[in-house]
This record gives structure tokens, sequence and C-alpha cells, in this order.
């Protein structure tokens, strides 16, 4: 099984090598559907942790903190120096790496807020927000 930090740094560089570093808010939200993926293509976790249906769409509060620490917020932008020292593409497996990469063709090009609403439309989502109105601020985990 992956570590969530791993496959966070993983995209942070894939996209910022391809001209598009993301933002603390995109990398939730691509996070959230790598793992969504593996649930239904591999029939398991890719990493440990969850995600609460805030606002903005899913979030991983231990991720959020580490990537925002004390000066940024979700719609900071993340590159290469934001990665930890250290990392490296081998932590992950190939299996692993195949999934991150479809994830990422198939929504990397999306911005933060397209990703947004995209998760918000989803059963999951809302079904996590418990009938709350998208706008409330109360975070709930699903």
């Amino acid at each position: 099984m992956a570590d969530i930090d791993d496959v966070a740094d993983y995209l942070i560089v894939k996209l910022d090598e391809g001209g598009s570093p993301p933002s603390v808010h995109k990398i939730n939200k691509l996070l959230y559907y790598s793992q969504g993926w593996s649930l239904a293509l591999l029939g398991r976790r890719l990493f440990e942790g969850r995600f609460q249906a805030w606002v903005h769409g899913p979030i991983n509060r231990p991720l959020f903190d580490r990537l925002t620490g004390l000066d940024r917020n979700l719609y900071s932008v993340m590159g290469r120096d934001d990665v930890r020292p250290g990392f490296s593409f081998e932590t992950l497996d190939l299996e692993e790496l195949r999934l991150i990469d479809d994830v990422l063709e198939a929504y990397g090009m999306l911005s933060s807020t397209d990703l947004q609403e995209l998760s918000r439309s989803e059963s999951p989502w809302i079904k996590a927000r418990g009938g709350l109105p998208r706008t409330a601020a109360r975070r709930r985990a699903p």
C-alpha cells in the first residue's frame, strides 16, 4: 500500500513537470479520485487516510495541514520545493504508478474548481454531508 504523502508528492512533481503546478485544493481532489479508482479497479485502498466532506469538496486533513503549514491556504500552488526531501518515484509500485497516471490523464487538465464541482456532484460527498447545504462549512468525515 502506498503512503498518501508519496502519492501527493508524485502528483505535485508530475503536474509541475507538465507546466501546471497544482494547488493544495487540486492535489486533494486528485488524491480522492486516485483512492476511488483504486477501490473500484483494484479492489483495495491505494493509501490509508480518509477524506472530510468540506464545503470545497473532499479534503484529507493531515495532508492539508502538511501542505499548508503556517503560511499557505487551500488555493496555494505547490511545486517541486514542496515535495518532501528524499521522495522518490520508486516508493510507489508499478501498479500504483499506472493508476495514478490514469487518474492524471482523466482529471489532470481540469481546474481545481472543476474538480470541486465534479466531486461535490457525486453521491459519496453528498452522502457524507448528511443533508447539509453545499455552502455549509461544517465538516463531516465520509
